[in-house]
C-alpha cells in the first residue's frame, strides 16, 4: 500500500507542473524538445500540425506554448487567431519558435499577438531563461537541474 500512496502523491505533484504545448511539424524537434523539457520539470504535449495544436490546447489548457511559425496545415499567425479566440488561451503566454528573424517578421509576430519569440536555432538555455520568463516551477518537486546543467552549452536544440 506504500507504493500506491507513493505513487499517488507523486502523480499529484506532477500534475501541478506546468504543462507546455509544443507544436512542431518536424518530429525530431518535438521528441527533442519533449525531453529538454521534460528533464527541466515542465510537462509536455505535443502536435505537428495547426488543427491538432488547437485541439489539444481546448483540451489540456496549457500554462504555455511554443509554437512553431512554418507548420503544414497552417501557418502560427493562423493558429495563434484561433487560439486567442479560446477564453482559456487568452492569457496563455504563446512564444513563437521561427527561422524568420529579421526585424519585419519580429514586430508581425509580436503583432500577431505572440508574447515572445525565439529564433531557431537556439540554446537551451536561452529556451529555458525564456520560459522561465512566463512560468514557473514548483520546486518541490525533484531537482532535475543537475542533469540540465551537464549538457554542453554549445548543443542546439532545434534547427
Amino acid at each position: 500500500m506504500g507504493s500506491i500512496v507513493s505513487n499517488e502523491a507523486d502523480a499529484l505533484l506532477h500534475s501541478r507542473q506546468p504543462l507546455i504545448l509544443i507544436v512542431d511539424d518536424n518530429d525530431d524537434n518535438l521528441l527533442l524538445l519533449h525531453y529538454v523539457l521534460e528533464d527541466l520539470g515542465y510537462r509536455t504535449v505535443g502536435a505537428s500540425c495547426g488543427k491538432d495544436a488547437i485541439a489539444l490546447a481546448a483540451k489540456h489548457t496549457p500554462n504555455l506554448v511554443l509554437l512553431d511559425i512554418l507548420l503544414p496545415d497552417m501557418n502560427g499567425m493562423t493558429v495563434i487567431s484561433h487560439l486567442r479566440r479560446q477564453p482559456k488561451m487568452r492569457r496563455v503566454p504563446i512564444i513563437a519558435v521561427t527561422a524568420l528573424a529579421r526585424t519585419v517578421e519580429k514586430s508581425k509576430i509580436i503583432s500577431a499577438g505572440f508574447n515572445a519569440y525565439i529564433a531557431k536555432p537556439y540554446m537551451i538555455d536561452e529556451l529555458h531563461t525564456l520560459i522561465s520568463r512566463y512560468i514557473k516551477l514548483d520546486h518541490t518537486k525533484t531537482d532535475r537541474s543537475d542533469a540540465g546543467n551537464s549538457r554542453s552549452k554549445d548543443n542546439r536544440a532545434a534547427s
